[in-house]
């Protein structure tokens, strides 16, 4: 499908430009979903050190793990992660998918999680 239409994004009081044209070819689209998952801390322990998050969408293959920043954060906080679908998504449904979370403690190792959805 392809779709076009002119659009004025000029929003300022001086005159009007040209209309840029808005072209969507639904062709090139490459759909690669987010999914985000959260990761918990306890307000009593410490933070961890590393945070790595690894994805399996659509009971396939899991993708290379993601490695996530730590500093900023308070113990008793909350790490918001989010893993990306490697290849494109080329057709509508419901797709089971699976986040395992690594976060690693400098005085009690690793502690892992996983996080998943399947369809019903």
């Amino acid at each position: 499908m392809s779709l076009s239409t002119a659009s004025d994004f000029d929003q300022s009081p001086a005159p009007a430009s040209a209309a840029t044209p808005l072209v969507y070819h639904s062709g090139a689209v490459d759909v690669r979903p987010i999914l985000e998952v959260t990761f918990p801390t306890d307000s009593g322990s410490s933070l961890p050190t590393q945070i790595q998050a690894q994805l399996t969408w659509n009971n396939g293959t899991p993708q290379s793990w993601v490695t996530f920043a730590t500093t900023g954060h308070s113990a008793g906080g909350h790490y918001a992660l989010a893993a990306q679908v490697s290849s494109a998504v080329n057709s509508t449904g419901i797709y089971p998918w699976q986040v395992q979370i690594d976060a690693s403690f400098s005085d009690r190792g690793d502690v892992v999680r996983t996080v998943s959805a399947t369809p019903w």
